[in-house]
């Protein structure tokens, strides 16, 4: 054959396979790109879910985890922490030097502050001797104040009570905790509970309403307004609400039959602005793959100016003490049940549903925007309402803020995950985990 030849059938074989040639990039879609809240189209009873396929445009991406070395710290502008160290319990404001607020040394204490960042509540909870060691104090370290006056649990409360929780009531410095009398100290499966008032400025304690049985200890059954001005109430059979002076505003709301001889209560969330809950009933079955007579709940929102309920229809419905409503009371999220492991995201004005990816045995958390959640799964993935995908959230504590969630770092050292584009960007936040213990950091 002649060498011309040869050549144009080399050339040939070269053109026809492609060789040599580069497949193009894809750019990833970016989390600070998402776009607002969609429009709120009319009631649709029927579900729409999305195939659980991988979306055409790829998710974003985590960056990979730079050196300790050379990772920023976070600018604390904005924002207050507490944290212990060497034993020492610390206030920071800001960018301030961190002020000792007071010793704990290794006690296992819960904390709580205060709206205002003025006052501090350290407790044990379920614990006998919570009358004893729980106290409030000032974040700069002064008027360290007993949390029960002295006397005031033998006078009051029977033996063998013990200590529910305990929370600031919205926009003051005063207390709402809960007490749990049950069957027995050892295994607390039927208790009886009362909720009280307590003032830190004075040390005053008085009782503003039993809530009669509750079931384990674990559960609590009430719920305090954003407003606080009331506490919603949840029993066996229906909802109250009260007010913070003890007086009844609405009584027996939704009384209902749970949907199986156990003991199940009702889920309930506040509206933002206090006017209603959304709440939801124990009252039907969640056809699982997995489980048999999974309970569910069917979903209402109550307005207490009208004392009227409607339902919310959601296709499946939410299994029981799977779904989480978003602090703006416009959607909800739920499932991940067993062999059922769609995640779904409900918009509570219509009823309409889709699927957001898949995850194990999920447990959900919402961000304070109400645009992001967490679900909680063998790992965590981070998802967005209007980008019905899931994305690696590395190792998450809590969220700090719609767009700040904490994160437990490589060798045992606390940052902070920042939501932006291209996935997230981790701060450090000068805090190891061991020794030291990251308490709360939130914005002022």
């Amino acid at each position: 054959m002649k060498k011309e030849q040869k050549w144009l059938i080399l050339l040939a074989l070269i053109f026809a396979c492609g060789c040599g040639t580069t497949a193009p990039t894809v750019s990833p879609t970016t989390l600070s790109s998402l776009t607002p809240h969609p429009t709120f189209t009319p009631v649709h009873l029927a579900a729409t879910r999305q195939p659980t396929s991988t979306p055409a445009t790829p998710p974003p991406t985590v960056s990979p985890m730079p050196s300790p070395t050379l990772l920023p710290l976070f600018p604390l502008n904005g924002y207050v922490m507490l944290f212990v160290r060497d034993g020492n319990l610390y206030f920071q404001n800001g960018a301030n030097a961190p002020v000792e607020v007071t010793q704990v040394g290794k006690a296992s204490y819960t904390y709580v502050l205060s709206n205002d960042n003025q006052k501090l509540v350290l407790y044990s909870p379920h614990s006998s001797d919570f009358f004893n060691d729980g106290y409030s104090i000032n974040t700069d370290g002064t008027q360290e104040r007993p949390l029960f006056p002295g006397g005031w649990p033998e006078k009051n409360l029977l033996w063998g009570t013990q200590l529910g929780v305990v929370e600031f009531i919205p926009g003051t410095q005063q207390l709402i905790f809960s007490t749990h009398l049950c069957e027995a100290y050892d295994n607390p499966i039927s208790c009886v509970s009362s909720i009280y008032l307590s003032d830190t400025n004075n040390g005053e304690v008085k009782k503003l309403a039993d809530l009669g049985f509750s079931g384990p200890l674990e559960h609590e059954n009430f719920l305090v307004s954003p407003n606080g001005k009331m506490v919603a109430v949840m029993t066996t059979s229906s909802v109250d609400i009260v007010g913070m002076d003890g007086r009844e505003i609405r009584y027996n709301i939704l009384s209902y039959k749970p949907n199986t001889p156990e003991i199940i209560f009702p889920s309930l969330a506040w509206l933002p602005d206090s006017s209603g809950l959304i709440i939801g009933l124990p009252t039907t079955i969640f056809k699982s793959m997995a489980y048999d007579y999974v309970s569910a709940s069917t979903i209402w929102r109550y307005l207490i100016s009208s004392n009227i309920a409607v339902q919310i229809p959601f296709d499946p419905p939410p299994p029981l003490d799977t779904f989480q409503v978003s602090p703006d009371g416009k959607w909800i999220v739920y499932g991940a049940l067993g062999y059922n492991p769609e995640v779904y995201l409900g918009n509570l004005a219509n009823g309409h549903t889709q699927i957001f990816g898949e995850v194990n045995q999920g447990h959900f958390t919402w961000g304070p925007d109400s645009k992001h959640f967490i679900a909680d799964s063998a790992g965590y993935v981070l998802g967005a309402i209007d980008t019905p995908i899931l994305v690696p959230a590395m190792e998450f504590l809590s969220w700090v803020d719609g767009n700040h969630f904490l994160w437990a770092g490589v060798n045992n050292k606390l940052r902070m995950a920042e939501i932006e584009a291209g996935g997230l960007k981790i701060y450090d936040l000068g805090i190891d985990m061991d020794s030291e213990s990251g308490l709360l950091i939130r914005p002022k």
